[in-house]
């Protein structure tokens, strides 16, 4: 078998001694080459669960896409480090996505799990983390200085709406960061309802941007931020010259 998806999504049966039994069977596929796991709404797993899934991860060394859906799946607090861990195993990997809404997840877990990435053969990076009360503009420059590393990335998706520490300050300093995504294609960034950004956040981003000289797609959205002029979206797209939209 080369491709699996496999849905649980508000499954409430599946607990870890359930999950355990399907990570022995995902671990025996030792050829697969894509893996879609859907476990929103899953609260029954536990980090001891999803350590089980991380292992048996990372004896799938042919793996070249993997997509984890894990919204609310409050009783996982440590799940970004294990796994980090299991991908730091996976040589092959280009394709990771990535959605914890809701997660509280502590600093140093997101820094673990961003630390990883520059390891990573990646080109597509799709990462939704809205709603993750303790991300942080501080975890934003870690990341950006990660990514920094990573010159073969060619998409990129971040969704960090909900996000109630995200401030101007992370936008103003992005710039040293994303210059060096240099073979960057795609570029999605979602802000929806982080109220703590306003036009000259905006602005700065706009001017990063601006460096990207391989964009062919930009998306941006910055629905319900209060403290954002009515004329900021024009303000946006003027001057950007990648087709931006």
């Amino acid at each position: 078998m080369l491709e699996l998806n496999l849905d649980f999504t508000c499954c409430e049966e599946l607990d870890d001694v359930y999950l355990a039994e399907v990570s022995e069977n995902i671990k025996a596929l030792k050829k697969l080459k894509k893996l879609n796991l859907n476990f929103n709404r899953c609260i029954q797993i536990t980090d001891d669960g999803f350590s089980s899934l991380t292992d048996s991860l990372s004896q799938l060394k042919e793996l070249r896409s993997l997509k984890l859906q894990l919204r609310e799946c409050y009783s996982i607090s440590n799940g970004l480090s294990s796994l980090a861990k299991a991908l730091s195993k996976n040589k092959s990997l280009t394709s990771l996505a990535v959605d914890i809404f809701s997660w509280t997840s502590e600093e140093g877990e997101f820094i673990t799990f961003l630390g990883v990435l520059p390891k990573l053969a990646l080109k597509d990076l799709q990462l939704d983390m809205a709603w993750c009360e303790n991300f942080t503009d501080n975890l934003f420059f870690t990341l950006f200085k990660e990514l920094k590393r990573k010159n073969a990335l060619e998409k990129f998706s971040l969704n960090l709406s909900l996000c109630p520490h995200i401030t101007d300050r992370a936008l103003i300093h992005i710039k040293d960061g994303i210059s060096g995504l240099s073979s960057l294609q795609e570029l999605s960034l979602i802000f929806n309802n982080c109220v703590k950004i306003s036009d000259k956040g905006v602005l700065a981003l706009k001017d990063a941007i601006y460096l990207l000289m391989n964009l062919r797609m930009i998306k941006l959205s910055f629905l319900n931020c209060p403290q954002l002029s009515k004329s900021i979206t024009n303000r946006l797209t003027d001057g950007v010259k990648h087709d931006a939209r």
